[in-house]
């Protein structure tokens, strides 16, 4: 299974990178860096996260890191 990273998700990223980076260059490294391994997670187990509940939508799921939602969507081929 492939993980592969929306547009938007790239720029929330590059959002939460700056501003943590502000307070704690490696603080914000270290927060990406499990961030990603989290959702790097979803090849081996792409249903591991729960039914995002506000969509109503089997497919559009979710895993909490700490303050933080990584939300995706499963395909049969990616995530």
């Amino acid at each position: 299974m492939r993980v592969v990273w929306s547009q938007e998700a790239r720029a929330d990223i590059r959002a939460i990178y700056a501003y943590r980076a502000r307070f704690s260059p490696s603080g914000a490294r270290a927060l990406l860096k499990t961030i990603r391994s989290r959702a790097l997670q979803l090849q081996d187990f792409p249903d591991s996260g729960r039914v995002v509940p506000e969509m109503n939508n089997p497919y559009m799921r979710e895993l909490i890191e700490g303050d933080f939602r990584i939300v995706y969507e499963r395909f049969p081929d990616r995530v």
